[in-house]
């Protein structure tokens, strides 16, 4: 899986109690990838951090109620996974060692630059793919894993094909949209003329596999996955 590949999937959450700044640079992570979240103080950050548990966090390192290495300090508590980008004008020695303690994928140096931005994304997505770090959460009990290309339901691991795999990737990408059978014969089947029976039976094979009712009929167009929102891991 491709590094911009895998960004585009991830979950990030970005804290910034400056409005204009978190507007702008919000503008630009929705180009990278499909779920933002957007804090504006330390407290909501680290709130949202519990509920939504992104897969990169880049936090402004002086905010109201909480400073991004408070929260840093939080998330690192108990999760060694996600990926922590800090924002900050100061480059004191003092900010770097405390920093590079709480294993920091980047240290962002305001104002931030679009490449320098893009630069920590991607080095986030490559710490991720070191420890395949990327899944998708279906349901309370579902989830799948991009890497391993499977869906985990209660600890247990179930191989998708590699078109089921495509099918899924898919329908995750249009969230809660339909997806046409066009869609599926351009994107699954790379255009190759495909019946009507097997664009169904495919659908049928990864429906028995979720065990869960979440892809629903279109009746005469297509699907659509339906999952919660705040649903990604």
């Amino acid at each position: 899986m491709k590094d911009r590949e895998i960004l585009k999937f991830s979950k990030i959450l970005y804290a910034e109690d400056e409005d204009g700044i978190r507007e702008n640079i919000a503008s630009v992570l929705k180009y990278y990838c499909s779920n933002l979240i957007t804090a504006k103080d330390g407290k909501e950050a680290l709130r949202l951090y519990k509920l939504n548990k992104p897969d990169i966090c880049i936090l402004d390192i002086n905010m109201p109620k909480m400073s991004g290495l408070e929260v840093a300090c939080e998330i690192r508590k108990d999760d060694n996974d996600t990926r922590i980008i800090i924002a900050t004008a100061h480059a004191e020695k003092e900010y770097l060692i405390k920093a590079v303690e709480q294993n920091l994928t980047r240290y962002l140096l305001k104002p931030i630059t679009e490449n320098a931005l893009f630069e920590a994304l991607i080095k986030s997505t490559k710490e991720m793919k070191k420890f395949k770090h990327v899944s998708f959460k279906l349901s309370e009990n579902l989830s799948y894993n991009y890497f391993e290309k499977e869906l985990v339901k209660h600890e247990e691991h179930i191989k998708l094909s590699k078109n089921e795999s495509k099918l899924l990737e898919l329908f995750i990408e249009q969230l809660n949209k339909m997806v046409t059978y066009e869609d599926i014969e351009t994107v699954v089947y790379e255009d190759d003329i495909v019946t009507l029976q097997a664009i169904r039976s495919l659908v049928k094979k990864l429906r028995d596999k979720m065990c869960e009712d979440l892809i629903a009929n279109c009746v005469g167009f297509g699907y659509k996955l339906s999952v919660k929102e705040n649903s990604h891991e």
